[in-house]
């Protein structure tokens, strides 16, 4: 199963979990790697289930699975590389074996109503026989005499990959000759179908018992269908320990009679009538198949070739290419909040205009400040046409002390014009009389005294007295 998630399951120790590959009554299994090393190849972890963690039975199980498979080494066996505890579970480290279960094959096999090919068939069975002699040979880690027995050969626990390799796997019920009746009352263990007479009725086991499963299956990978099947597991154990089973030639005519009478031996309903060992099981196989006339190449190629018609292929997880990297995604950019405008060109749109008039009219000031006073216009003297007899009345009036009284409110330093220049008029007004009588409106209405008056007015609006007594008599028509 290739490796292609690119999200870490979490770790268990020192290794990372990278995908499930199974998961049993008691354990589950992970593909794995080290930690911080993705280049290395990867491994197949085995765990105790987290709601057994700590039961002690299941852990004292899980325990002695481990001493048992940590002591084996054979290429037909699965190898324990590590083991320890992360995560409050125990776990152990496996050898991975690429390629799909021998259980997996025969279900493709059946759904195409295709036989499995002879001489694959007959290398899966041999191959799992020398492993299993392994097993039975083994005297353990303290030595004494051998007599392990594995109590659940079956197609799943079966392992074979693409380049043909065949493993067995899962130690968890195996255990020694001289325990093999601590199973519990009521509890069988193995996987129903696969299980001996013996298991059946929960008698003391020998390896006698994993040559009756190698019988089963030789029966199953040559034929390409159960052996044992019911309704039910009572169905099946019956059929198991009264020997009620269909002869290979019962279902093909043509099955060779001497691989047919090295079923029928491993299937002995006694012990004492199978073959003593899983390797004089596998030799009787072996020599059929380099019998006269055969021809049967036994070997991992062959092995390979079927693994290859009915699974396609798929590249080894430490070799699968890296994830690409993750895009860019501009949305989550564009997404956050803008900074806040700056207020800086609010305040200088207001503030500009109202230093800049206040300038110009510091200017006007002081350029006022400045000027001489102007002269008295002559247009304002010649402007009163009144007669002789208005004016003389109204210089007994006394016209400057209205001025003078109103003259300490300006607000400039330059001194009022002087009182006297009134007189002068006096005089001169029968002159401007004589001259052009101009009609009473022309001197309201000077051309430039009102222009003044508003600057004037607007910074100094009192610092001339009038030019003429508002408060006369105008000058008949």
């Amino acid at each position: 199963m290739l490796y292609t998630k690119g999200v870490s399951l979490g770790h268990i120790g020192r290794y990372e979990l990278l995908q499930p590959l199974g998961r049993g009554g008691m354990a589950e299994v992970h593909l794995a790697r080290p930690v911080g090393d993705p280049r290395s190849v990867v491994y197949a972890l085995k765990c105790i289930l987290p709601h057994f963690a700590d039961d002690p039975r299941f852990v004292q199980m899980f325990h002695r699975e481990l001493s048992i498979a940590s002591g084996l080494c054979h290429p037909n066996l699965v190898s324990v590389l590590d083991h320890g505890r992360g995560d409050g579970r125990a776990f152990m480290l496996l050898e991975y074996v690429h390629g799909p279960d021998l259980g997996k094959l025969l279900r493709t096999a059946g759904e195409r109503d295709v036989r499995p090919p002879l001489d694959a068939a007959l290398s899966v069975v041999v191959a799992v026989a020398r492993g299993l002699h392994h097993l039975h040979e083994w005297p353990g880690k303290h030595g004494g005499a051998p007599g392990f027995v594995h109590r659940d050969v079956s197609p799943s626990n079966v392992l074979v990959g693409y380049d043909g390799t065949v493993k067995v796997t899962d130690f968890g019920v195996a255990t020694a000759t001289a325990h093999t009746r601590t199973t519990e009352a009521g509890g069988v263990k193995g996987k129903m179908g696969y299980l001996s007479p013996e298991q059946c009725r929960s008698d003391a086991l020998d390896r006698r018992s994993d040559v009756y499963a190698l019988g089963v299956l030789l029966y199953e990978t040559t034929l390409g269908e159960r052996l044992f099947y019911g309704d039910n597991d009572y169905a099946v154990m019956h059929q198991i320990i009264s020997g009620e089973y269909e002869r290979p030639t019962d279902r093909d005519p043509d099955y060779p009679a001497e691989l047919e009478a090295i079923v029928l031996t491993a299937l002995a309903h006694d012990p004492e009538q199978r073959f003593d060992t899983a390797e004089a099981f596998a030799d009787a196989v072996q020599a059929f198949a380099n019998g006269q006339g055969r021809g049967l190449d036994l070997g991992n190629e062959t092995v390979a070739r079927w693994v290859a018609a009915c699974v396609p292929w798929q590249p080894y997880p430490a070799f699968a290419p890296p994830l690409p990297a993750p895009t860019p995604v501009p949305a989550v950019r564009a997404a956050q909040a803008p900074p806040p405008p700056s207020r800086w060109p609010l305040v200088l749109g207001f503030a500009a205009p109202t230093l800049l008039a206040a300038g110009v009219a510091a200017m006007m000031v002081t350029g006022e400040d400045d000027a001489p006073a102007p002269p008295p216009s002559p247009a304002v003297v010649a402007a009163p046409p009144a007669p002789p007899t208005p004016v003389l009345e109204a210089q007994p009036a006394p016209p400057p002390a209205e001025p003078a009284a109103i003259a300490p409110e300006v607000i400039e330093p330059t001194p009022p014009p002087e009182p006297e220049p009134p007189a002068p008029p006096a005089e001169a007004q029968p002159e401007v009389i004589e001259a052009s009588p101009a009609p009473p409106v022309e001197p309201v209405a000077a051309p430039t005294k009102p222009t003044r008056r508003k600057k004037r007015r607007r910074h100094k609006t009192k610092s001339r007295p009038p030019g003429y007594d508002l408060d006369a008599p105008r000058p008949p028509q």
